[in-house]
């Protein structure tokens, strides 16, 4: 619709050059057409950017990790790499990457969020949530991390004591215990 509009214009512009009450106004409007094609053009001719850093740190990441250093390898424990959290008081949003650094490709990912007091390991437990994807991950892959929660701990003490894990449903075709503190 838009061509038709700006065909039409030229036409009007051009037809009604010799009318003296219409030149001037026809003109601005030649003008203003002319400078949105330009503009119109210059924005479709501009590149996409470059993929985010963040991936790219993630797959150096992913190189280095030694699948027999990761800590519940067993139940299919997978490294989580947060590239965004953002709060609200209420919710939060979580972006991030979910590599996979066993040899074998991942079906499905477990995640588990807590929320502590503190950042210790043993500190008291205020909030849990626990989500399941469908995310199919080859070995040596990532999948994008997407999670908004919404709890009213959100905001206590800056959210400092928060652990993210994932953990693989299935390894090489092959079902995997859930993780032990994991809640059915």
């Amino acid at each position: 619709m838009p061509a038709v509009a700006a065909a039409r214009d030229l036409y009007y512009a051009y037809t009604n050059m010799n009318n003296p009450l219409t030149h001037q106004h026809h003109s601005v409007r030649l003008g203003r057409l002319l400078a949105g094609l330009c503009l119109t053009a210059a924005v479709a001719s501009c590149t996409p950017p470059a993929q985010p850093q963040a991936s790219a740190q993630a797959a150096e990441q992913l190189a280095k990790i030694d699948p027999s250093q990761i800590p519940f390898a067993e139940f299919g424990q997978l490294p989580v790499f947060i590239t965004s959290q953002l709060t609200d008081g209420r919710n939060v949003q979580l972006r991030g990457l979910v590599l996979n650094p066993y040899p074998e490709p991942v079906e499905g990912v477990r995640l588990i969020f807590r929320i502590l007091p503190t950042p210790d390991a043993g500190a008291r437990e205020l909030d849990r949530f626990q989500k399941v994807t469908d995310d199919r991950i080859p070995s040596g892959g990532r999948a994008a991390l997407r999670w908004d929660l919404q709890t009213m701990y959100a905001g206590q003490g800056g959210m400092s004591g928060f652990t993210l894990q994932a953990f693989a449903l299935k390894r090489g075709g092959k079902d995997l215990p859930p993780p032990p503190d994991a809640r059915q």
